[in-house]
């Protein structure tokens, strides 16, 4: 089984499992065909608290985590007080090494 090593300091569970949650949502985005051109999706915080894999505020430090590493940024739409979620899987994989 390969091991993975990272370049920079390795995610905690809860940012990893956050980050998958977060691809999840992305792909249902994606297949609803709810993605905007710059392939951000908006994920309400009803829905974080409610499906999410963690809690609220495991949720919000790993997303503070993920945010400080590259690997998603959040736009916030002040008119509607909606979240976009962008991920950075590319970054991700750059930093991790499958040996």
């Amino acid at each position: 089984m390969p091991k993975l090593s990272f370049h920079r300091q390795p995610i905690t569970l809860d940012e990893s499992v956050m980050f998958g949650y977060l691809v999840h949502k992305y792909a249902e985005a994606a297949k609803a065909q709810k993605l905007k051109t710059d392939g951000s999706f908006y994920l309400s915080l009803a829905e974080r608290f409610h499906h999410a894999p963690l809690d609220l505020d495991l949720q919000d430090l790993a997303i503070e985590g993920l945010q400080k590493r590259g690997y998603i940024k959040i736009k916030h739409k002040k008119s509607s007080r909606k979240r976009y979620y962008q991920l950075f899987v590319d970054k991700l994989l750059r930093d991790v090494n499958f040996q």
